[in-house]
């Protein structure tokens, strides 16, 4: 299998963003153009002409199982991005309309699990337990991290005006990022680093994570800093059936959010809080 020698220099989305293969290959090469002959080395790696490559991705012709689990190889995919990869293309070569609904169904259950609603940040260096610790124990600090994903918003100050909070506090937040190895500071600029967290479903941390969001919306609530935010609080009874259906809608809402969210130009940091419980 012929990889990169550097593997860092790669922008590597997960696949779980994507309901084709040909779409996701496209713009990987398009966010990599910075590897030399990075076509080649794809072609190379999956053992085809690399003049067929173009002709895959332009056309109705499909790489076979073989080559595209050669290809998740090449990627450094997860057994279980591995898994969902090559059930999307079943579903992208699927014969019939019913066996294209098996598989988008497959695709469905395979994104759904592995997400979780996880907090995932890039395929990078995975922290420590107790640098995730730190990071969930404050809303402060996802906040500034994810504001380092915006142009021109790598100072303190910047980041102070942008998030509408105290300069002290943000420089705080930023010196434990650096602790922590997910921020290091360039001159007088901060820049995210090549680790990343991802949280289980059953990671002890996932209550901070919920917590510390909830927190913060109750306080957005109270200083009613922005008049588009958007709040909703209810309580509803309903049928044990239409009550599966609602998680389902909400799930579906999540995954649109997530395309919109995917292809959209980072300018600001928004919180995001979905419930749907039994009290």
């Amino acid at each position: 299998m012929n990889k990169l020698s550097d593997n860092n220099r790669l922008n590597v989305t997960p696949p779980y963003l994507f309901d084709d293969y040909k779409s996701y290959i496209a713009e990987f090469i398009s966010k990599n153009k910075h590897i030399k002959g990075l076509k080649s080395k794809i072609s190379q790696a999956i053992n085809i002409h690399s003049a067929y490559l173009p002709q895959v991705l332009k056309s109705e012709k499909h790489l076979t199982l073989e080559q595209l689990e050669k290809l998740s190889r090449f990627l450094n995919f997860s057994e279980e991005e591995k898994n969902y990869w090559l059930t999307l293309a079943l579903e992208n070569k699927a014969g019939t309309p019913e066996l294209k609904q098996f598989y988008t169904n497959k695709c469905i259950q395979l994104k759904r699990t592995q997400t979780n609603i996880s907090k995932r940040l890039g395929k990078k260096a995975e922290l420590s337990l107790e640098a995730q610790s730190l990071y969930f124990s404050s809303w402060i600090y996802p906040s500034v991290y994810m504001s380092l994903s915006i142009p021109g918003k790598n100072t303190a100050s910047q980041i102070s005006e942008l998030l509408n909070e105290d300069l002290k506090v943000i420089q705080k937040a930023l010196d434990k990022l650096i602790e922590i190895n997910l921020v290091y500071k360039k001159a007088s600029s901060y820049h995210q680093t090549q680790s990343w967290i991802r949280l289980e479903k059953s990671s002890p941390l996932m209550t901070q994570l919920h917590t510390q969001l909830r927190l913060k919306a109750t306080d957005t609530i109270a200083k009613n800093i922005d008049s588009n935010n958007l709040h909703y609080s209810s309580y509803i009874s309903f049928s044990e059936k239409d009550f599966v259906i609602a998680t389902e809608m909400i799930y579906e809402l999540i995954e649109k959010l997530q395309a919109l969210v995917k292809d959209s130009p980072e300018e600001t940091v928004a919180g995001l809080c979905m419930d749907l419980f039994k009290v």
